[in-house]
Order: C-alpha cells, then sequence, then structure tokens
C-alpha cells in the first residue's frame, strides 16, 4: 500500500505536497511542504499507521499514544494558525 504524497489524492485541487531532492551522498530523499506534511499526519492518524516520506507503510513501527497526540497537536496548531490569519485577512 504505497502513497503517492508528491500528488495528493485528498482533494480535487491536484497541489504539490513536497518534492525529491538529492544529498551530497548521491541518495535521494522527498522533503515535504506543509500542506503535504498536514496531509502526512492526517493519514497516520486516519490509518493508524507510521508512513514515510514517499508513503511506504513502516510494518516495524505502530502508532504509539504519543505519536497520535503529537500528530492532533500538529493539526490543531495549523487550524489554529488558518483561522488566526483568516479572521486577520478579512476581506472588505
Amino acid at each position: 500500500m504505497a502513497w503517492k504524497f508528491l500528488q495528493h489524492r485528498f482533494d480535487n485541487r491536484n497541489k504539490k505536497s513536497g518534492a525529491y531532492i538529492v544529498n551530497e551522498k548521491g541518495e535521494k530523499k522527498v522533503v515535504l511542504n506543509p500542506y503535504g506534511k498536514g496531509g502526512k499526519a492526517a493519514y497516520e492518524l486516519k490509518h493508524g499507521v507510521r508512513v514515510t516520506n514517499e508513503g511506504e507503510v513502516k510494518k516495524d513501527k505502530p502508532l504509539t499514544k504519543d505519536g497520535k497526540a503529537w500528530r492532533s497537536g500538529y493539526l490543531a496548531a495549523r487550524k489554529d494558525s488558518a483561522r488566526a490569519w483568516k479572521s486577520k485577512n478579512k476581506k472588505k
């Protein structure tokens, strides 16, 4: 069950959520932007598993209670930040 983070499948906006980079050792890595990081946290909470940035399920590492708390706190902070920005920048 590989989930592709670079092309988000949660919505119809077809928004990019990360980028591939090549480090100095020549290893190809995925770096997530905030949209991708939030999507990853939501996916992990919904399915109760940990996944890599590429979307591969980490079978040997289950999602702990602390991990669930951190992810839900991260999503709540994003929501609070968005609400504050929207109230500050209301259309006139």
